[in-house]
């Protein structure tokens, strides 16, 4: 199916993908002990109800990144954490501006995430979403054609006793 988000149009295979993240891929918990990355498992499912149809649509388990990173010991003042990674989607892209942005033409792996061209579902500041075909750590066996769906998000910190109030930074809206 064809879809458009904001500068975005992709052909995606939503049962392809959703069938491979229920039969194959770990979510961050299984995959990793560390704290950031039980944190993300819980909380990625409060996230708003218009950032999570925006996955299903595509077929992805938010629970499931191939990457998720989180801002070590850092907790902002609103509770949250930062995090960023990406998701594997079977599909193309028919027009969009890659989300990543080279920083020099001879750059191989030096990069920087195109803010603006990103697309928040349902004008979600917290949440914001980027479409490449530069794919990073693809489990075999996932389905092909596959496109890379880049992630911005900030979650709030679910476990107890995760950051101490010292920790707490200051967050810029």
């Amino acid at each position: 199916m064809v879809l458009n988000f904001g500068n975005f149009t992709v052909r995606i295979d939503a049962e392809r993908t959703a069938q491979f993240y229920r039969e194959h891929a770990k979510s961050t918990s299984e995959c990793c002990e560390c704290r950031g990355c039980q944190n993300f498992d819980k909380a990625v499912l409060k996230t708003p109800k218009a950032v999570l149809e925006f996955l299903e649509t595509l077929g992805i388990n938010p629970c499931k990144p191939a990457e998720a990173c989180d801002a070590a010991d850092e907790m902002f003042d609103d509770g949250t954490i930062y995090y960023w990674g990406f998701y594997h989607i079977c599909g193309e892209i028919i027009e969009c501006p890659d989300c990543w942005k080279k920083e020099a033409p001879e750059a191989e792996k030096t990069a920087e995430l195109q803010r603006g061209t990103l697309y928040r579902p349902d004008g979600t500041e917290d949440f914001k979403f980027g479409f490449t075909d530069d794919i990073h750590l693809l489990e075999e066996g996932f389905p092909e054609p596959c496109i890379q769906l880049e992630f911005d998000m900030y979650l709030p910190c679910v476990l107890s006793g995760m950051y101490d109030e010292k920790t707490k930074l200051k967050r810029q809206k």
